[in-house]
């Protein structure tokens, strides 16, 4: 699995956005709401991965 397993709390946080998203900008079919969570999802975890290797220096 390798550098999946530890994705999971970004991921989660991600998915979790996504759907705060959702609630808020309300998109008008099921395409808008996929893109929300996956573009959240893909932004948590790229906070996620920056915030690591700066707290790895």
């Amino acid at each position: 699995m390798g550098d999946l397993g530890k994705l999971g709390v970004s991921g989660a946080v991600g998915i979790m956005l996504g759907i705060v998203a959702i609630l808020w900008i309300k998109p008008d079919n099921a395409g808008g709401s996929a893109l929300l969570i996956v573009i959240c999802t893909a932004f948590a975890i790229t906070v996620g991965a920056i915030i690591k290797a700066i707290r790895r220096r």
